[in-house]
This record gives C-alpha cells, structure tokens and sequence, in this order.
C-alpha cells in the first residue's frame, strides 16, 4: 500500500525550522491566508528574469515593459508599490546577474515540479530556472527579491539544496541565490550541517500529521 506523504511548500516550511512547534499551527494559518499575494508579488521579476535569459530573449526595453504591465496587475496592501519594486529587482537582475548567465537550460515557474520526499513529509518547490554559468557550470538560481529574516533564508536555502540533490543531480555549491536588493550573490558553498538537522527535526515532527497529506 502506497503511503501518503504530508505535504508542506519549502517556503512555509522554512517559517517553522527554527520557530516552536507551539507556535507552527499559527504560523501556518497566517501563511495560508497571506499565500495568494505573497506567492505572487514578485511574479512579474521572476517572469521577465527567465524571459531575458532565454535564447529568443526579445530586447530588454521590450521584457521590462512586460515586468511592469504584469505588476501592475498585482493585489498589494496599500503601503506596497509592486511596480517599484518589481521593476527595481528586475534591473539590478538585467544589470548585474544576467551578465554571468552563459546559457539557458530551463524554468521552474510554470512546470509542475516534483515532490521531494524528505524524512517522511514532501516538500513542493524548486529553484527558479536551471542555467549555466560562463564556464559551462550548472547553476540553479533563486531569484531572492524580498527581505526575509537571516533564519528563514538559510533554512529555504537549505531545502532548496535537499530538492537539487534529490531531484536534479546537484549540490550546494550549484545554488545561485541572487540577492535583486544589493546586487550581491548570497554565499552557500555548502550544506549547512545545523539547519540541516533543524530541517529533519522538523520534518519528524510533522510527520504526526501538522500538515496536509498527499
């Protein structure tokens, strides 16, 4: 008999490696209702990011403007400026990190990716495309535009390693986090050993059935 698997997305799932179990069921009511704008705030970057790195890339006048007609069409609460920010990401991507980029491979935005099944839950999620470097090296990047707590960006950074090993041949070393807010790339040479075991202690506790099956 098949066994079904909780299921839990690396980016809430990393909002509880370093937080209480305690307080997990909180935690993950209000990333349930923040989920349909926070998932989609940064579309329109990740979508003119991939565009622009692809073969038949159009020019980058042409792709920014449709980085900023998609933000324009972004839910935000009142204090939020999407096309701002949309747009100001995307730059520092086009300016900076796209020079580094030798060639397209593929994307993981619309792609149903697969599960990563880890300690007995599934993880749902994946870098944001595939390239490869000037020296022809694979290379996964995160597009990582927001500005998250220090924990809560080296434990994402930690599951999006276990989904590379387990899915896609790769290691550490292969992730591309690109910070669009300074223009810097985030140091990860290599798995971090305590938020690794953070994530499997994690991932035992909510195999008791914290979250939803699959």
């Amino acid at each position: 008999m098949q066994r079904d698997f909780p299921a839990v997305h690396i980016y809430e799932f990393s909002r509880l490696v370093s937080a209480p179990a305690g307080s997990w069921l909180r935690i993950l009511r209000r990333l349930e209702e923040d989920r349909p704008w926070i998932s989609r705030y940064y579309e329109p970057l990740r979508v003119g990011a991939v565009a622009l790195c692809r073969p038949n890339a159009k020019s980058f006048d042409s792709v920014r403007a449709m980085v900023e007609r998609l933000a324009r069409t972004v839910k935000a609460a009142p204090h939020q400026d999407p096309v701002t920010d949309n747009l100001r990401a995307f730059d520092c991507f086009a300016s900076v990190f796209r020079p580094q980029v030798g060639e397209f491979v593929r994307d993981f935005l619309a792609s149903s990716n697969p599960l990563t099944i880890f300690e007995g839950i599934a993880l749902k999620g994946a870098p944001h495309m595939q390239v490869r470097d000037l020296k022809k090296r694979n290379r996964f990047v995160f597009l990582y535009a927001s500005n998250w707590e220090e924990s809560e960006l080296r434990a994402y950074l930690e599951l999006l390693t276990i989904v590379i090993e387990d899915k896609y041949r790769g290691k550490a070393s292969d992730l591309w986090c690109m910070n669009l807010r300074d223009g810097e790339l985030v140091e990860w040479k290599k798995s971090a050993k305590l938020i690794r075991r953070s994530c499997v202690e994690a991932a035992q506790l909510s195999d008791d059935g914290s979250v939803e099956a699959v």
